[in-house]
């Protein structure tokens, strides 16, 4: 994660610890709700928890450079393998329904399950609001 990003999470920790914990008042709540919107990942929310109990250190796993570096000096690679076998299954586990804002005016909201761009897709997944996929950037 660079280090913009980590400091906007750890703004975002910190904001939120003192509102939910400490009933400390939001006081720039348009940039908590667009910070709160971006870091609602499940593995954010796992973040949160850990923070909590560990402080800034929970954050140096994922402020490490290692993967990064390592991919760019040659040392490091990332594979891809088609799995043998269907795990559908498993899909409740975590295909977990998301709220979706729909029509501003009326506030209408629909709940539309995650779906990953389809096979062979040409989307750009750079442009994602998920900053933790792209770490090495």
């Amino acid at each position: 994660m660079n280090p913009t990003v980590l400091n906007e999470l750890r703004w975002y920790f910190t904001k939120r610890r003192a509102s939910e914990l400490n009933r400390v008042p939001i006081e720039n709540e348009e940039s908590y709700a667009y910070h709160e919107d971006s870091f609602r990942a499940p593995r954010y929310q796992a973040l949160y928890q850990r923070w909590l109990k560990e402080g800034d250190a929970a954050l140096r796993v994922v402020s490490s450079t290692a993967a990064g570096d390592a991919i760019k000096g040659g040392a490091g690679r990332v594979e891809y393998h088609v799995l043998p076998f269907s795990y559908r299954h498993l899909s409740p586990l975590v295909d977990r329904p998301v709220r979706i804002q729909g029509g501003a005016e009326q506030g209408e909201e629909a709940v539309s399950a995650f779906r990953p761009p389809a096979q062979g897709s040409t989307a750009d997944l750079t442009s994602a609001a998920d900053p933790l996929l792209y770490a090495g950037a």
